[in-house]
């Protein structure tokens, strides 16, 4: 897992590094430099046939453009170097950079005679409008081929939104010093670049530093170590599942998530639908599905028959909210099974129209204890009316301690999984194909299949999303980066696990 850090942290592991003679602040730049001028020649296509241009700001993100300039020079790139106001002259004198190897001035018309150009304009500790000349260069970068030193420039490192807007410098490769920095990950940043290098300058372990990270990104190391052994003596019953869901409106989502779990890893799933729509889940062939009442929709008195089917007594994973609807008979349903699974050892997941309850007076300590919520960020922002997720730094704690240990899966270009364990888990390996009707409801009915196969909640969260964001992955690169179905996503479920597994 590669740690997540804020402003803050990455400015204290700095000062620590020094303090506790990890290594000096001149060793970390001088890495800083060289590492990104040799990413440009082991990365960009013909580097010594391009022309580069290295825009350098003050502070230390300016001083490792500095530094990458002159290696450039050094490994025989074409490339000038223009400084801004109050960057670090003494820089250039300590590394002998000469004046033929420096520009006065850029403007919209001189910008076009380089074909990259390298952003050291700001680093993470940008807090401040952007205007004047700054302003106006940032402008005149647009369209053109960039790389990023530790953040874009005019993005703020603990949001990864614009600290003014419009203004940010978009560009095609983010070089990150050491760690990941929020703003890499979150919010803006995956719209406005997509492509991360972080480069080892010479950090000790983090945990020689400090020990108050909670934020992780999952790289796809973590997840393999996760994969379970798969038990050849295993029955049948062992991967047993049970879901309630459906409705004759939002049928579909109900069999999204059966198919999910059974591609998954459940072995046997069980299945509670409004009476007038088994015909439509019986089309699945693997799964039972049981008929409750007579009508479109579940209503309150459909408890006793579901409590009479031993859907909630068997301590198996159970899935409850995908294509059940808004209707108030059906969430008092809802809220009645899950004031029963409260107290019970079910592993719970609850998905779209299972966090209803939630909307109308229900709390989170009110669900099951081994629950997993998976919304989506206008569910999110209705569990937790009182959370501004624009600045996640600010709520991780708040959205934990409310959590009281339950898992809370919050899907987005970027998916956050707060864990049991008190840790924030970023998952980011998904593409924009994943934003389709009925993707949401495949992944509640992975979760739940991976529960059934005995993952825990942490680690079946972990690897239904990781797997799903592989999936979109692997189909843009097979078969279109256009557009892609949910039934397209469980159609390719089962390379995507070979691939983990193997």
């Amino acid at each position: 897992m590669d740690p997540v850090l804020s402003n803050s942290q990455a400015t204290l592991i700095d000062l620590l590094c020094v303090e506790n003679k990890y290594i000096n602040q001149e060793r970390l730049m001088d890495n800083a430099g060289m590492l990104s001028a040799q990413f440009f020649i082991e990365k960009i296509k013909n580097p010594f046939n391009k022309k580069v241009l290295v825009i350098a700001g003050k502070g230390n993100n300016g001083g490792d453009a500095i530094i990458m300039h002159h290696y450039l020079l050094h490994y025989g790139v074409d490339s000038k170097l223009f400084i801004l106001e109050s960057a670090d002259e003494g820089l250039v004198q300590r590394y002998k950079i000469s004046n033929k190897f420096r520009v006065g001035e850029i403007n919209k018309e001189t910008i076009f005679d380089y074909d990259w150009i390298v952003d050291g304009i700001f680093g993470i500790g940008l807090n401040r409008k952007i205007t004047g000349r700054y302003k106006e260069i940032i402008e005149i970068l647009k369209g053109r081929e960039i790389i990023s030193l530790d953040i874009p420039s005019g993005l703020n490192c603990d949001t990864g939104e614009p600290v003014s807007p419009g203004i940010f410098v978009e560009p095609k490769y983010v070089l990150c010093m050491g760690f990941y920095k929020y703003g890499n990950l979150v919010n803006q940043s995956k719209q406005i670049f997509n492509s991360t290098q972080v480069l080892d300058i010479g950090f000790p372990k983090i945990s020689k530093l400090i020990s108050n990270i909670k934020t992780y990104l999952i790289t796809r190391k973590d997840v393999k170590d996760i994969v379970i052994r798969d038990d050849f003596l295993r029955h049948k019953y062992k991967g047993l599942c049970s879901m309630i869901v459906g409705s004759k409106e939002y049928s579909g989502a109900g069999i999204l998530s059966l198919l999910g779990s059974l591609k998954t890893g459940a072995s046997y799933a069980r299945v509670a639908v409004p009476g007038k729509t088994v015909n439509l889940y019986s089309s699945v062939a693997e799964a039972v599905s049981f008929p409750i009442g007579s009508n479109d929709y579940f209503i309150k008195s459909n408890y006793s028959a579901i409590l009479k089917s031993g859907f909630l007594s068997n301590e198996k994973p159970i899935l409850i909210g995908p294509g059940l609807g808004a209707k108030k008979q059906t969430n008092q349903l809802t809220s009645k099974i899950l004031d029963y699974l409260k107290d019970k050892n079910n592993n719970c997941v609850l998905d779209a129209s299972g966090f209803e309850p939630l909307y109308y007076g229900k709390s989170i300590d009110d669900l099951p204890k081994n629950c997993i919520l998976t919304p989506h960020l206008g569910e999110f922002i209705k569990i937790f009316p009182d959370f501004d997720f624009t600045n996640p730094l600010e709520i991780y704690e708040k959205i934990l301690k409310k959590l009281n240990n339950r898992v809370l899966v919050l899907k987005g270009p970027s998916t956050f999984i707060f864990s049991t364990t008190g840790k924030v888990y970023i998952i980011n390996n998904g593409s924009s194909l994943l934003a389709t009707a009925g993707s949401g409801d495949v992944l509640s009915g992975m979760i739940l299949g991976l529960l059934a196969k005995g993952y825990g909640l942490d680690e079946a969260a972990i690897l239904g999303v990781y797997v799903q964001g592989l999936t979109s992955q692997r189909y843009s690169e097979r078969y279109s980066g256009h557009s892609m179905l949910a039934t397209d996503i469980i159609e390719n479920l089962r390379s995507s696990f070979n691939e983990i597994y193997a």
